[in-house]
């Protein structure tokens, strides 16, 4: 080859490497404007968030600040932000974090926008941050520094808002974080002589054999949901004689709610799909209890009730195996273990409502096995007259066929 050709191969060569690393070095656009660049490090402004539409949130999951109650998000002060995020039409996207260290690294590294969590004023010096929102004198959420415009529509919204909406927030926070009144374990029928429990009795049968239930377990299911009555409402929300709530009712494409037909065939289909996810569970009495247990506090929280049990040398697929550790997630030591995903739960009413169904069933002449943890439990009493919850507990009465059969 020439010497001339060869360099001119070469300069090609060179130019073609020079535009190649001016390409690499092209800071990505963060912003809808196509004509704007911002730098990566500067990280998502408030801009950004409006135009994107989501608010990505770090939190330590705890009955103050966030978690998930029967596929909802609650706590005190994701609800809190709730009202912030509904004035500038963002959604909110939660990421639960272990420890306050990752919390604040996560926000310095712009995985997530606020940090809404109590954080020491000293604390959020240290990280190098910035107070917003939720403040006091000795905690406060946090942005980052550069996110100055952020910090300013938080502490405006904090600074305005009325005592009203503080009171509507701690009511509906409340509501679900509260101890509720367990129904006595009584079985109610219609006519016991004739084995009719209930005017549903039929739905519950059709509902039984599209999963392979017997039927009077959904009917103790209905009864401890319910008291069989149709127009019952939640504190949280939950509709109907099953008590289907509203985001799951949208999953299953449920629109009649208090329809009694639609919402038992709804829940059997809801049963149904818990059911797959356990089916690695060979003993279907085990896996009823699994079943139960996520109708009322979620999947995700049992999955996390199996980890600890695998963690801490139990059988993860049995209920004696994940009962402490679903009354653990009350605890803070174990909801914020490296191996739970989806932090804290109300333990304590999944374990009475699974408990309460099973002893119900074999009043109603069921026969699956109850471990001796069932055969001693007792659930929870009602209130002294003393105690704080008191005054602020609810029991919707059950509308019964016969006024006899009552058991509040």
């Amino acid at each position: 080859m020439p010497v001339h050709k060869f360099s001119l191969l070469l300069i090609v060569a060179s130019v073609f490497l020079a535009l190649s690393s001016c390409k690499k070095d092209t800071p990505k656009l963060l912003s809808s404007d196509p004509t704007m660049t911002v730098d990566e490090t500067a990280g998502i402004s408030w801009n950004d968030i409006v135009t994107s539409g989501e608010f990505i949130v770090g939190t330590i999951s705890g009955p103050d600040t966030y978690f998930d109650y029967n596929g909802q998000a609650s706590g005190k002060q994701y609800m809190l932000l709730s009202n912030f995020a509904r004035n500038h039409g963002l959604r909110i996207r939660v990421e639960i974090m272990h420890s306050l260290h990752e919390l604040c690294t996560q926000l310095q590294d712009n995985t997530i926008d606020l940090a809404m969590f109590p954080i020491s004023v000293d604390t959020i010096s240290h990280y190098d941050l910035l107070t917003a929102g939720n403040a006091n004198d000795t905690c406060a959420w946090a942005v980052r520094p550069n996110n100055k415009d952020l910090k300013k529509e938080l502490d405006t919204w904090y600074a305005n808002l009325t005592k009203d909406t503080f009171s509507q927030i701690e009511k509906a926070a409340t509501a679900i974080t509260r101890p509720r009144v367990t129904r006595k374990v009584r079985s109610p029928y219609l006519s016991r002589e004739k084995g009719i429990i209930s005017i549903y009795d039929q739905q519950f049968k059709k509902a039984a054999q599209s999963i392979g239930w017997d039927w009077r377990l959904i009917a103790s299911q209905c009864y401890q949901e319910s008291g069989f009555d149709p127009n019952a409402v939640s504190s949280a929300g939950a509709r109907g004689l099953m008590q289907i709530m509203p985001m799951t009712a949208k999953h299953l494409g449920l629109s009649r709610i208090e329809d009694p037909n639609e919402n038992i065939a709804a829940a059997a289909r809801y049963l149904a799909e818990i059911n797959q996810n356990f089916s690695q569970i060979r003993d279907a009495q085990e896996r009823v209890r699994f079943v139960l247990a996520s109708y009322n506090g979620g999947i995700g929280h049992i999955r996390d009730a199996q980890a600890l049990a695998k963690k801490n040398g139990q059988n993860p697929n049995t209920w004696a195996g994940i009962r402490p550790y679903i009354l653990g997630l009350q605890e803070s030591r174990f909801y914020l273990d490296p191996v739970v995903r989806n932090g804290y739960m109300i333990g304590s009413q999944t374990v009475d409502y699974v408990e309460s169904i099973l002893i119900r069933f074999q009043q109603y002449g069921g026969h699956v096995s109850v471990s001796k943890s069932v055969e001693s439990y007792t659930p929870s009493p009602v209130p002294p007259k003393n105690s704080r919850y008191r005054k602020e507990t609810h029991i919707l009465k059950p509308v019964l066929p016969s006024s006899s059969s009552a058991d509040n």
